[in-house]
């Protein structure tokens, strides 16, 4: 009996190691940068340079990069900004040796705090989060038929399992000239910058797949004319393109993670020699899996007619995209200023970060919570503080009904801000933020496969059975069972007896003839 197999594309996400790396260092301000009075903004990312597998643990190399934006030490109080790196190095320890394949080191900065020791010195203390994770592709073989039927009986059963398709790595790059609105003064110095790309949409086509977004950039600068206070102005671009992928298919299952991998700003003269055009050129890295939903017909069992054949089988798990959910959450919080009454704040930016993410599968609901941390740029009246930063953390809390999933089959996806807005009312500032959320949920079934077919020994048991007998069925027994247990074909059972179904009653009689050799 000659089994027909195929092989099925799966893939399961591992989580080798979690840790914390605390950095800390003393950093000089340039001597091409004024004394500094008191910092206003900072901001800080993680770039990831290189990952290492070494015997039972990884090595992970990268940088983080921060920027702020401070008040001079000077009598008419004016902004300046610096930028700074601090590299770092550290080995995870995995308890077995790990492959570089599909390797991704996932780092998010926690609890940054950035101080001055002096008007010439900063103190840079962060926690980085870092967690290893692999996308682990493996087949899966099944038997879908057999070369010689006559020979045997065979019971198939459909199976809806999701194959993937690819799993790749890719860059998409996005370039805009961003031109300083008219009346603005020409850029002297490009203070702060904050660039954004938002609204990240992806969709499969016939060997492509669409992005489209939008680039949200928002620009402090000291004009040429510098008795004038700095000039701000903010731009949102959309944007759309594709990428080519011939695996790719319309309507087909996919997910796509994506991080900012390079950000490059660059103050450019016009036509006219005027220093009035800023080139933006982002590269997007885009980790990209595509699926395959799909029924097979399934060989569940089998036993040969004409010899004794035992079937051999196997516990696997197979993977099936239960469902795909997309929404929003929309959140909200306020501050007082209760320091400062009557200043009379205006806000020039409003940026935001997740700082703690969630997500829990529990009964039909999966849970999403965590934290927005909100930082708001603006002017005051105070001639002390002409510029601060407000900063407040907006709390979330979203379910997602997914009626029928099983509480510990695993759930991917992003979320990420899609929008943030805030109003000044008297002394209190209104904050509201737009989230976006993209969830796969996968639901793990665990089958026991056929493997194959091995030829035994007649036994004694067998060999007494006689060529004619009656059977009486049992409750909830079909002829497949009556079959495998004579070895006889299912076509016989059903002529003989005039069967009008497989099903049988409890005391039916059959009568079972079997074939000879």
């Amino acid at each position: 009996m000659e089994l027909i197999k195929k092989n099925i594309h799966m893939e399961h996400q591992i989580n080798w190691a979690s840790t914390q790396i605390s950095l800390e260092e003393d950093q000089n301000i340039s001597d091409q940068k004024p004394d500094a009075f008191k910092i206003i903004c900072k901001k800080a990312e993680v770039k990831t340079e290189e990952i290492k597998p070494v015997e039972e643990a990884v090595w992970v190399k990268g940088v983080l990069e921060y920027k702020i934006l401070y008040l001079t030490d000077e009598k008419e109080k004016r902004l300046c900004s610096m930028e700074g790196k601090i590299p770092f190095e550290e080995k995870i320890y995995t308890e077995k040796n790990v492959s570089g394949d599909g390797l991704r080191a996932r780092i998010r900065v926690e609890d940054l705090s950035i101080r001055l020791i002096n008007s010439r010195k900063l103190n840079i203390r962060t926690i980085l989060c870092l967690s290893l994770i692999q996308d682990e592709l493996y087949d899966e073989e099944v038997v879908v038929d057999v070369e010689n039927p006559k020979k045997c009986e065979i019971l198939k059963k459909p199976l809806d399992i999701t194959t993937i398709v690819l799993d790749t790595k890719d860059i998409y790059r996005i370039r805009e000239e961003i031109q300083v609105p008219d009346g603005f003064p020409n850029i002297y110095t490009l203070l702060w910058k904050d660039i954004k790309v938002d609204g990240l949409t992806f969709t499969p086509m016939e060997g492509r797949i669409g992005i489209s977004g939008e680039v949200n950039a928002f620009f402090l600068y000291e004009g040429e004319e510098e008795e004038n206070d700095p000039r701000f102005f903010e731009i949102n671009r959309p944007f759309s393109g594709t990428l080519e992928m011939q695996e790719c298919r319309e309507n087909m299952p996919f997910e796509v993670d994506y991080e900012l991998e390079k950000i490059n700003v660059e103050v450019k003269p016009d036509y006219d020699g005027e220093e009035r055009e800023i080139d933006i050129d982002i590269e997007l890295r885009l980790y990209i899996k595509l699926y395959n939903n799909c029924v097979l017909s399934l060989v569940a069992d089998a036993y040969g007619i004409q010899e004794k054949m035992l079937p051999v089988m196997k516990d696997a798990e197979l993977t099936r995209i239960a469902r795909r959910e997309n929404g929003k959450i929309k959140i909200s919080g306020g501050w007082e200023n209760t320091e400062d009454p009557g200043t009379g704040l205006q806000i020039l930016h409003a940026d935001g970060t997740l700082v703690e993410e969630c997500t829990e599968t529990d009964k039909d609901e999966i849970a999403l919570e965590g934290v927005v941390h909100v930082e708001l740029l603006c002017t005051s009246d105070a001639e002390s503080a002409p510029y601060r930063c407000v900063m407040m953390d907006i709390p979330y809390s979203h379910s997602v009904s997914v009626n029928g999933v099983i509480p510990e089959n695993p759930c991917s996806g992003k979320l990420s801000i899609e929008q943030i807005s805030a109003v000044i009312q008297g002394d209190r500032i209104e904050v509201r933020v737009v989230l976006s959320y993209q969830l796969l949920v996968n639901e793990k079934m665990k089958e026991c496969l056929l493997t194959e077919m091995r030829k035994t020994e007649i036994s004694d048991e067998d060999k007494t059975f006689p060529v004619m007998s009656v059977y009486f069925a049992k409750d909830k027994e079909n002829i497949w069972e009556v079959g495998k247990k004579y070895q006889v074909s299912l076509d016989s059972i059903r002529k003989i007896n005039e069967l009008p179904s497989d099903e049988l009653q409890d005391g039916q009689k059959l009568l079972i003839v079997k074939e000879m050799a």
